[in-house]
């Protein structure tokens, strides 16, 4: 309960109008006199002794005593200077004559009033009648409306963190593609506000994401020309050149062509996405077959066929079996493939030094390399990325585990051919 945010706000205000009853209900019996009905009964007074006037006739008189008991709902009786009965009006049983001096005898509940030329009005609230609430009456009263209030409330406190509430899913329903979700701007409030900033923001994301993929591939595709023109001096270098600088700068050029090959292949699936992948029937096996020729790899497979564009899943396949020689230390690479969850995945393991478990995850980060991996291992630090990149775009997913005996395994799934 204390993580929503509209319960905690919604309880405080009920909290708040508790309080204030509470207070109110405490003021209200300091302030009150329920046995002698206080201002009010002195307001009464005054009304009644308007039209209550010594000088009227017996009938009028009676007239006037039922309605001030209908007003009251009570039952009253008039008493005059001598103490003797004058009138009554309700089902009370009243003295005929009282003590002149000292009014009507107390009784529980009863009120005594006095009017002018000497007369008392004794009153008597009828059950359920009483003119001044008793302390179980007034708790009800401020509890229904607190219960009003905290009714009221709630939709007001509710509609507030509901709007929150949308600008959250609206953040979390990036994909972590280029293009960022935008939310909706209700109102003119400090919400409606963020809400616009949050578009503001998204639209400034986007703008630099396109601006880095541009100045990315551009940058990679310039340097196209100066490796080619390297490659060119390496060819017209001496004879008397020896063979080691020859060889030392060839596999530089090479290295810096393959980063150039790798980071203009992330940034044109970047740019375009799915649009870029030409579907067709694939049958991995044949893949990896032309792939692993040569090369010290066991392949196991039952399941073969997949839909996707050939090239990419042809470099998807290269990087996996490239990056397992590369680290697994002269190992065997092993190769399956296999059906599961409705699709096709391809299991690629080494005997290699292996991957720790915390690192499975950033070790597709673009890159990245992880503790105690060297540079003379080769690698530009992208196959991994392009990896998952591949298979996400084919509505699969790729992933890494350590596995059990030393090495580890990276594991790709995609969606069986329809």
């Amino acid at each position: 309960m204390q993580r929503r945010l509209y319960l905690r706000i919604y309880l405080i205000v009920l909290g708040m109008v508790a309080t204030l009853q509470f207070g109110l209900a405490v003021a209200w019996h300091m302030h009150t006199d329920p046995s002698l009905f206080g201002r009010a009964l002195a307001g009464f007074g005054r009304g009644v002794d308007r039209e209550l006037q010594p000088q009227l006739p017996p009938a009028l008189q009676q007239v006037e005593l039922d309605e001030w008991a209908m007003r009251m709902n009570a039952d009253i009786a008039l008493y005059g200077a001598d103490g003797r009965l004058q009138g009554e009006s309700g089902q009370q049983v009243w003295p005929a004559a009282i003590a002149a001096a000292g009014g009507p005898a107390p009784v529980a509940g009863d009120y005594s009033l006095g009017l002018s030329h000497g007369r008392t009005l004794a009153i008597h609230p009828v059950p359920q009648g009483r003119l001044v609430p008793g302390p179980a009456g007034t708790a009800g009263v401020f509890a229904v409306i607190a219960l009003l209030v905290g009714i009221g409330c709630y939709p007001l406190v509710r509609g507030l963190t509901r709007r929150l509430e949308r600008l959250q899913r609206g953040v979390e329903a990036w994909d972590g593609t280029d293009h960022l979700p935008r939310v909706a701007v209700d109102g003119r409030d400090e919400i409606a506000a963020l809400a616009h900033s949050f578009n503001g923001a998204a639209q400034r994301i986007e703008d630099l994401l396109r601006a880095q993929k541009s100045l990315l591939a551009n940058a990679s595709h310039e340097l196209r020309s100066p490796l080619a023109r390297m490659r060119l001096a390496i060819e017209l270098l001496p004879a008397d050149t020896t063979p080691t600088l020859r060889a030392e700068v060839a596999r530089n050029i090479a290295e810096l062509d393959a980063l150039v090959d790798e980071v203009l292949l992330t940034s044109r699936l970047d740019a375009l996405g799915a649009s870029c992948l030409q579907f067709e029937r694939v049958r991995l096996d044949q893949l990896i077959d032309e792939l692993a020729q040569g090369a010290a790899v066991s392949i196991d497979s039952s399941a073969t066929t997949v839909d996707g564009d050939p090239r990419l899943l042809r470099r998807m396949l290269r990087n996996l079996i490239e990056n397992a020689q590369r680290h697994g230390r002269g190992s065997v690479v092993e190769i399956t493939l296999r059906g599961a969850d409705g699709g096709l995945q391809v299991e690629v393991c080494d005997r290699g030094p292996g991957i720790a478990a915390a690192e499975c995850e950033r070790i597709f980060e673009p890159f990245y390399r992880a503790p105690g991996a060297s540079e003379s291992d080769g690698g530009v630090g992208l196959g991994l990325s392009l990896v998952r990149q591949i298979a996400q775009l084919h509505r699969g997913r790729a992933s890494c585990r350590p596995r059990d005996g030393g090495g580890s395994c990276f594991q790709v799934w995609l969606p069986a051919a329809a």
